[in-house]
């Protein structure tokens, strides 16, 4: 049951990731950093170049989440085919990734609020699926899988001898 919900989780990260060409509103966000050179000299550079930095950033970060999703996915079938290599590739993974997400949240000590105040109140109002996907059920899955997959480890197989 854990491998199937793994799988499903893992393959509704799909809609989330990054598109791999550059949108209007891409291009848009590169013109308004363009306009915005005198406060951040590093955007006075040509539009054609600022593009495509930020076109190949897109990609990396496209690149690193289908690994992450390909993964987990294999961490859920093998959860279901076999299972302690499924389990030692899931907490792994799980917890990674949960080490990443409470690095962010502490690398923004001492605005931690502040941090938090921008995902809640800014963020949250525009794409609210995505902020309770990603920030919230996915960090209670993790938390969630590393328990349950440890608590069961290691699988007892000691067999009694028979009696006779």
């Amino acid at each position: 049951m854990l491998g199937v919900a793994t799988v499903v989780f893992w393959l509704s990260f799909l809609p989330y990731l990054p598109p791999i060409t550059l949108t209007a509103e891409h291009k848009d966000l590169v013109a308004e950093a363009r306009e915005a050179r005198e406060y951040a000299p590093a955007m006075d550079r040509p539009q054609e170049l600022l593009e495509r930095e930020l076109l190949s950033a897109l990609r990396a970060v496209f690149v690193q989440w289908v690994a992450v999703v390909l993964l987990g996915t294999l961490s859920g079938v093998l959860l279901i085919v076999h299972p302690s290599s499924g389990r030692i590739l899931a907490v792994a993974l799980c917890s990674v990734l949960l080490l990443t997400k409470l690095i962010s949240i502490l690398s923004a000590y001492p605005h931690i609020g502040q941090r938090l105040h921008f995902l809640l109140v800014v963020f949250l109002p525009r794409k609210p699926v995505y902020v309770i996907h990603n920030e919230i059920i996915a960090t209670v899955f993790y938390i969630a899988t590393i328990i349950i997959l440890l608590r069961a480890w290691p699988p007892n197989t000691y067999q009694a001898p028979a009696c006779q």
